[in-house]
């Protein structure tokens, strides 16, 4: 009974629920968020034409909903195809590949910096001891621990490292 409840509202089978959860587990923790805030309208909009379905029932299928509509957009975005499309959707559409590309340079740019930090003992005796520049500690990088960093960041968080050590030390 509440198998076919559920898939009544949803109007997906099991295995398509399943699905969507899979996709839900693998989406960063920002979008998670963003997927619950979506949430709540559909579940309201849901409340008024089931009023007489279990609550709980009904936030499972907003949530399942809110899921569904981000994977479509998602996959909207990423086959670039906009023929039947107004001007106003394909705006949005741009807007959200806007808002997608810099969330994917953010986490990115996060991911080097937790590597950098990691092997931060190493770059700091580099450059300490063996008067390595930020170009040799590139190339002295890529060998060593195999993946690629602009000078730029190592730039950066030298002088963001070294400041607050230097701070450290002067207290």
């Amino acid at each position: 009974m509440l198998k076919m409840t559920i898939e009544r509202l949803l109007k997906m089978s099991q295995e398509q629920q399943s699905s969507e959860l899979r996709y839900y587990s693998r989406c960063p923790l920002d979008i998670r968020m963003l997927i619950i805030g979506n949430k709540t309208p559909i579940f309201h909009k849901l409340r008024q034409e089931n009023s007489d379905a279990d609550k709980a029932i009904l936030e499972y299928c907003a949530w399942i909903l809110a899921i569904t509509q981000h994977h479509s957009d998602e996959q909207l975005l990423l086959s670039g195809s906009m023929s039947g499309m107004s001007l106003e959707e394909i705006r949005e559409i741009s807007d959200k590949r806007i808002a997608l590309f810099i969330q994917k340079i953010k986490n990115t740019r996060a991911i080097q910096r937790e590597r950098i930090l990691s092997i931060w003992a190493d770059i700091r005796n580099a450059k300490l001891n063996h008067g390595m520049s930020y170009r040799k500690l590139v190339v002295f990088i890529k060998k060593k621990h195999r993946f690629e960093v602009s000078r730029s960041l190592l730039n950066s968080m030298w002088l963001e490292i070294e400041e607050e050590q230097s701070k450290e030390n002067d207290k």
